[in-house]
């Protein structure tokens, strides 16, 4: 068991170094983002509504990756 100043400690430290990972990945993520828009010719970002926990809808979010007019064209070749 954590004393308080333990979880206060160790929330600090998940908290900035979560921080950290995310501008290290953004950059790079936001790279492959506009090669793949470029690559494309549209929107490099595939946006689709799912169904969550307790029924809830949610959105997400996903790079584009396939050149074909839909996906069947590329699953036949």
């Amino acid at each position: 068991m954590l004393t308080r100043n333990q979880r206060i400690v160790k929330r600090l430290f998940d908290v900035v170094v979560s921080a950290i990972l995310l501008v290290i990945i953004l950059v790079p993520l936001i790279l492959i983002i506009l090669i793949t828009t470029i690559d494309l010719g549209n929107n490099g970002l595939y946006r689709q509504q799912r169904i969550g926990r307790l029924g809830n809808p949610f959105m997400i979010y996903k790079v584009r990756t396939l050149k074909g007019e839909n996906h069947m064209d590329v699953v036949a070749m």
